[in-house]
């Protein structure tokens, strides 16, 4: 999680929080991305199935190795490929993450780059279909930007913001409804109200 990709320069606290994070996520329902991205380490040779006994008791093999490098587990052998047995789930054997919860964190990085078809094709495209479904959404409103100039969108819900003033090469323009040209984050999360899944056409 943290420990992935440029995430891991930030620390040990951030490795934390990313764990926690994708935690805590497990008890709602994968969002697309997170689906996307299981389907690709399901299919990868470098997971592993491991029950929790199982790697707690690496854990503990390698406990001091795990300390000194909490933010960094790539460092540490790879763990042992197994097959899938009863009670287990997948994790990467480079990272040591578990990979229903590192999935389902949206800054979360692949060490393989296995996911970078997948966070540069939640593409353009679908990030405007998610921000029009946004700008329709009974529980966003408009309000004034902090800078006093324009508007922006803010959902009652998450208490997000959907369009941001701030530039960036990961998002993209789009217009608000009236007519006001924004910059539209990734919208990698979750729609709490359940409006951006995928319909059937």
């Amino acid at each position: 999680m943290g420990c992935c990709g440029d995430n891991k320069k930030k620390g040990r606290i951030k490795v934390a929080e990313d764990i926690v994070e994708g935690a805590a996520r497990r008890l709602w329902p994968a969002s697309e991305m997170a689906r996307w991205r299981m389907e690709i380490c399901d299919g990868c040779d470098k997971s592993t199935w491991f029950t929790l006994p199982e790697y707690l008791a690496w854990l503990a093999e390698n406990g001091i190795k795990v300390f000194k490098n909490f933010a960094q587990l790539e460092k540490l052998p790879p763990l042992e490929i197994k097959e899938y047995h009863t009670f287990a789930e997948l994790y990467c054997s480079i990272c040591k993450c578990n990979l229903d919860g590192k999935t389902r964190v949206p800054d979360s990085e692949c060490l393989l780059d296995h996911w970078k078809v997948l966070d540069s094709v939640l593409t353009k495209a679908e990030r405007i279909r998610r921000f029009y479904i946004c700008c329709r959404c009974s529980d966003n409103r408009l309000e004034v930007k902090d800078d006093n100039r324009g508007l922006r969108g803010v959902c009652r819900l998450s208490r997000g913001f959907y369009p941001t003033a701030k530039p960036s090469n990961r998002q993209v323009e789009a217009v608000l409804p009236n007519g006001e040209p924004v910059v539209i984050e990734e919208m990698t999360g979750d729609c709490l109200a359940d409006k951006w899944a995928l319909t059937d056409t």
